[in-house]
C-alpha cells in the first residue's frame, strides 16, 4: 500500500545533479526536503503574482512620475502574460 503523501518524480540529469549538489552541500538534508522547499517557494511566488495581478486590474491606475514606457504597450504585454498564466492554471482568460 502506498502512502498518500509519497510520490515518485523523474528529474532530468541536470536537475538531478543540481538537487544532489544542494543536498551534498548541506543546504538540505534530503532531496525530499529540497522539493518541499521548492514547492513552498513556488506557492509563495504564485500568491505574490496573483496578488499583483489583482492589484493591477483593480487599480486601473495611470502611471506617471518619470517612467518612460508606452502605456498601451505596457498593459497589452501584461494582459498577454496574465492570459498565458491563467491558461497554465486551467482557468478561462479574463
Amino acid at each position: 500500500m502506498t502512502d498518500e503523501n509519497e510520490i515518485t518524480i523523474t528529474l532530468t540529469p541536470d536537475t538531478a545533479a543540481y538537487a544532489a549538489g544542494q543536498v551534498g552541500s548541506g543546504d538540505f538534508e534530503s532531496t525530499s526536503e529540497l522539493v518541499v522547499y521548492a514547492l513552498r517557494l513556488l506557492s509563495a511566488r504564485q500568491r505574490t503574482f496573483d496578488e499583483l495581478v489583482r492589484r493591477v486590474r483593480a487599480s486601473g491606475a495611470h502611471f506617471e512620475g518619470g517612467y518612460a514606457f508606452q502605456e498601451q504597450f505596457f498593459f497589452s504585454e501584461w494582459e498577454a502574460e496574465i492570459e498565458q498564466h491563467e491558461r497554465r492554471q486551467g482557468s478561462e482568460p479574463r
